[in-house]
């Protein structure tokens, strides 16, 4: 065993399995369902950007940092959480979703493999993306647009899923802490993000592109 220059990295991959009643349940893929998303996004990308200005000072003149304002984003980045009960609160309401990802290369990622899938086109809505006040405040401070943080940063582990339009009364009564932030559409709109303007703007990802070419 040698010793690493660059620290440890364990990829994990996690296989599960689904009753066939469950997977009989699933609607296929249809124009204008709800794509909704488990929480908000953002802050893992900005407490990565928190404590690597923190480390430089810190090698420079050993300054110990103050990071209680920031703990929320440290926690998203740091030790991600994933809401055990979101499959029984499903099943509860008889939601099956159907398809879903985990975003962990931004939303942007996420959506385009989406449209990958499904084969419909996609819009997302720039003013429905929840993000924290943390979130916002700490891309303030680094310059950054919080829209770069939530469409292109990592690590948020929060759940996109997609259901039939005829489920939006009960995620909107039950589900009040995921958030409905677009739809699917005809597959030659593309994935793109929809501006309180009404402008849209194609969405690119450089996790998804790459992916992309080492398929070809």
């Amino acid at each position: 065993m040698n010793p690493s220059l660059n620290g440890l990295c364990i990829s994990l991959a996690a296989i599960g399995l689904q009753k066939k009643g469950v997977r009989a349940q699933r609607a296929p893929y249809k124009n204008m369902d709800l794509i909704c998303l488990s929480g908000r996004l953002g802050a893992a990308y900005m407490g990565l950007h928190v404590l690597e200005r923190e480390k430089v000072a810190f090698n420079k003149d050993g300054r110990q940092p103050d990071l209680s304002k920031y703990s929320k984003i440290l926690a998203s980045y740091l030790s991600p959480e994933i809401n055990p009960e979101t499959v029984s609160r499903f099943l509860a309401d008889e939601i099956y979703p159907s398809g879903g990802y985990f975003v962990t290369h931004g939303l942007a990622d996420a959506v385009l493999q989406l449209t990958r899938d499904s084969g419909f086109g996609a819009k997302i809505y720039l003013e429905k993306i929840p993000m924290s006040h943390q979130t916002n405040e700490a891309a303030e401070e680094f310059g950054i647009d919080p829209v770069t943080a939530a469409m292109n940063g990592g690590d948020d582990f929060q759940f996109i899923f997609t259901v039939p339009i005829g489920k939006n009364d009960i995620i909107r009564r039950n589900f009040q802490d995921y958030d409905v932030i677009g739809h699917l559409a005809r597959p030659e709109v593309g994935a793109v993000l929809v501006t309180p303007e009404g402008a849209e703007i194609q969405l690119r990802s450089q996790a998804y592109e790459s992916a992309e070419e080492s398929e070809q």
